[in-house]
């Protein structure tokens, strides 16, 4: 037999080249003649740590420690060790302990980066990563993992240096190519990022992380089946995948497949039960499903084993989306004010809204009373939680004088700028708009185009597809200096709700994409119109309310490319007296209920026509509540899918009449519905969410439709639905007058002027 140093030597060689089994063999013999050689204790623990037992290899490097109490590598491999079982208190203890035996020691001073990482310490975790690099400039895992904190701070750019330097010393380097990818994703460098993804599974193909990266960024431009496979491939490598099964959840989520979302958000908190991302996303499913008290449970469940403050917030201001009753919305309403004053005097801490919670005051709006003072709070509370959501952009700390001649430049922005209601709003006055005082940027997120995206994109001097994270997107409207920055809705995405909170522009206004208050102090104004509010509207806004005296929207006609469907081709009654009330389901208040009972009663051949729900559970809460408000009948209430656009003209174009629900009336739906002359009954409330219609009568000159009381509603929508000769003259009527609503320029002169004042104010003050 060799000597003991010869003995060891041949180990380590035999350690080295990763023949394990052959290096224990020879470490034991030594111990055999040698119990106390610390050099064969130290390693039979490291490979009792490569194997997976770090309790035995903790043992063994405990014993050489004893022995040899100065070997800073053996107190960093312990350290790893500890950490691998958990303790971090001990694994700090003798990462530390070998940075004073070897103060020049990289990897101990990374080890105690990767601890403190882990514990979320990202300040203290980045110091540790500098002083690595300091010493050992090359370290690609130093640089990687300081770029993963700088991300995780919003510090993008940095983070993408960080990256950089990690590939520049091992280009192979797979996760640091995943990494790199995602963060020039969050910046909206979507090939680039593609790119490094690619790069990552040419390496390494059974890359999980890279393939569900992928389909994000699919999922991000709307090719939702695609995303689809990319989830289920990083699935089929890596069955535990917490992450693979959130995103699996959150597409199918996209897709509208609730109860196959709340499946695979379950099996992300079976694999990670502290996955507080998760359970943000189960608990959404499960309120938007109408269940908020299984929402509540997920919450709870969440907090007990990851302390969330986002997830508190979640929890303690959940509401229904469908209501029982009056009773059950007042007390909903009651409990929500209640939790939002008690958050208040609680110091909440959020780092990351878009992570951590979500703007939860959206069914809030629809309860059809003055939310002013309740947005107020809970945009407080969103600033009082997340302080960094308070940004002010250079240009906007001085206001310097514009140089004559010069365009007053101005942002539209908006998650929406697509074939949605909010597209269809905005995208005329954005074409419109005067070229000679204005220079117009569209302000979008990536999205695959259809043809309201690509007519904004050709209407606008330029369109800039915004970064994905909060601070980056910040930076980047920062950077164009906007004069005026125009958010055509806030209240219905998370990510421009906190965005609206930044001063990104000296004049900041808001219009009725989401026609309710913000309550954000950053919101200098409310684009209204004088047919849509009362008098007394001012009560109702944050902002300064502005009132146009069109309709606040350039809207172009409809277009019908091909015939529409028939009743009998929509699966409609074509003998009964269809009443159609085409709005999304939360929108139908309990307060409604006897005006529908009323004309269901009035009128034997009466059919009341619903849209299915987003979640066919509000099918079942409404028909629920309908049971026992109108249970003479509720037979003849019935609900038709959802239709795609066409399909959805054709409907409005064959039913008797349109009605209205009460307290929030239809918008695009309106504009839609009256280019065929379908007589729409409506009751203007006290909101503007309410008087859309009325608006759009009012704007015509034809009133005959507007009830004043829910009795005359009621009877004028019976007279319209069974005199079908009284129903062509309204209808004539309306079809003689509806273009006054369609491409009217009149509004585009206001909204110059209007711009125009707010910015001269901004010049004077």
């Amino acid at each position: 037999m060799p000597t003991i140093p010869e003995a060891i030597t041949i180990a380590l060689q035999h350690h080295q080249a990763g023949r394990l089994q052959e290096a224990e063999a020879i470490y034991r013999q030594i111990l055999e003649i040698q119990p106390a050689n610390h050099v064969a204790l130290h390693h039979m623990g490291l490979i009792a740590h490569h194997v997976g037992k770090p309790q035995i290899a903790v043992d063994y490097m405990s014993r050489a420690i004893a022995i040899h109490p100065d070997e800073a590598t053996c107190h960093n491999n312990l350290g790893e060790a500890y950490r691998m079982m958990g303790n971090a208190e001990k694994a700090a203890a003798h990462f530390e302990q070998a940075t004073r035996l070897k103060p020049a020691y990289a990897d101990a001073f990374y080890n105690l980066g990767v601890l403190l990482h882990e514990q979320g310490k990202l300040e203290e975790a980045g110091a540790y990563y500098h002083k690595a690099l300091s010493l050992q400039p090359a370290s690609p895992w130093a640089s990687n993992n300081l770029g993963n904190v700088l991300k995780a701070q919003g510090r993008l750019e940095d983070a993408l240096s960080r990256y950089r330097d990690a590939l520049a010393s091992d280009p192979g380097f797979v996760e640091a190519h995943n990494n790199l990818g995602a963060a020039l994703q969050a910046q909206g460098k979507l090939d680039e990022a593609v790119s490094h993804y690619r790069q990552a599974l040419a390496r390494k193909p059974d890359y999980a992380e890279a393939y569900s990266n992928l389909g994000i960024i699919l999922q991000m431009l709307g090719n939702l089946e695609e995303a689809v496979a990319h989830y289920r491939q990083a699935l089929s490598l890596k069955p535990d995948f917490a992450d693979g099964y959130y995103n699996m959840g959150s597409v199918l989520q996209a897709q509208g497949k609730m109860e196959e979302a709340a499946d695979y958000y379950r099996k992300a908190l079976t694999v990670r039960p502290a996955f507080p991302k998760a359970a943000r996303g189960l608990g959404f499913v499960l309120k938007f499903q109408g269940k908020p008290d299984e929402a509540m449970a997920c919450y709870r469940q969440c907090l007990e084993v990851a302390p969330s403050d986002g997830l508190r917030i979640l929890l303690d201001t959940a509401v229904p989306v469908i209501y029982q009753s009056r009773d059950h919305l007042l007390k909903a309403r009651r409990q929500f004010q209640k939790a939002v004053g008690n958050l208040l005097k609680q110091s909440l801490s959020v780092r990351d809204p878009l992570v951590e919670t979500e703007p939860i005051n959206f069914f809030v709006a629809y309860q059809g009373l003055n939310d002013r003072d309740l947005q107020v709070k809970f945009a407080r509370l969103s600033e009082q939680a997340c302080p960094s959501l308070q940004y002010t952009a250079d240009h906007c700390r001085s206001s310097p004088p514009r140089p004559t001649g010069g365009k007053i430049k101005i942002g539209f922005i908006s998650m929406y700028f697509w074939n949605h209601t909010v597209g269809q709003l905005m995208r005329g006055i954005m074409a419109q708009l005067s070229r000679q005082l204005f220079s117009v940027t569209a302000l979008t997120f990536p999205r695959n185009p259809d043809v309201t995206s690509e007519f904004i994109a050709r209407h606008a001097d330029q369109t800039i597809v915004l970064p994905t994270s909060l601070d980056a997107a910040r930076s980047r409207i920062a950077e164009e200096q906007f004069d005026i920055l125009f958010y055509a809705d806030i209240g219905m995405d998370p990510f421009t709700y906190y965005l609206a909170f930044s001063r990104l522009a000296p004049v900041q206004c808001v219009t009725w994409g989401h026609p309710v208050t913000t309550g954000i102090k950053t919101m200098d104004y409310f684009v209204s119109s004088e047919l849509l509010e009362p008098d007394n509207a001012s009560r109702h806004y944050s902002e300064r309310l502005i009132r146009l005296k069109q309709l606040p929207a350039y809207y172009y006609r409809p277009a019908i490319s091909e015939p529409l469907k028939s009743r009998r081709e929509l699966g409609l009654s074509e003998s009964a007296h269809l009443y159609l009330c085409p709005q999304s389901l939360f929108k139908i208040h309990p307060d409604f209920d006897e005006m529908i009972a009323g004309i269901l009663q009035s009128d034997p051949q009466g059919e009341l026509i619903l849209i299915d729900g987003m979640s066919k559970h509000w099918n079942t809460l409404l028909m629920g509540r309908f049971r026992e408000t109108m249970p003479h009948v509720v037979d003849r209430i019935r609900f038709v899918p959802r239709l795609n656009g066409h399909d959805f003209l054709g409907l409005l174009s064959v039913v008797d009449v349109i009605l209205d629900p009460l307290h929030w009336s239809g918008g695009n739906t309106t504009f839609e519905a009256l280019t065929f002359g379908t007589p729409i009954v409506t009751l203007p409330s006290e909101f503007m969410r309410g008087r859309v219609t009325y608006g759009c009568y009012t704007q015509m000159g034809v009133l005959d439709c507007v009830a004043v009381t829910k009795d005359k509603y009621v009877k004028q929508a019976v007279r319209l639905g069974t005199d079908p000769t009284y129903r062509e003259k309204i209808k004539a009527r309306i079809l003689a007058a509806n273009h006054v609503l369609y491409e009217n320029l009149e509004v585009v002169r206001e909204y110059e002027l209007a711009f125009l004042r707010m910015f001269n104010e901004t010049q004077r003050t």
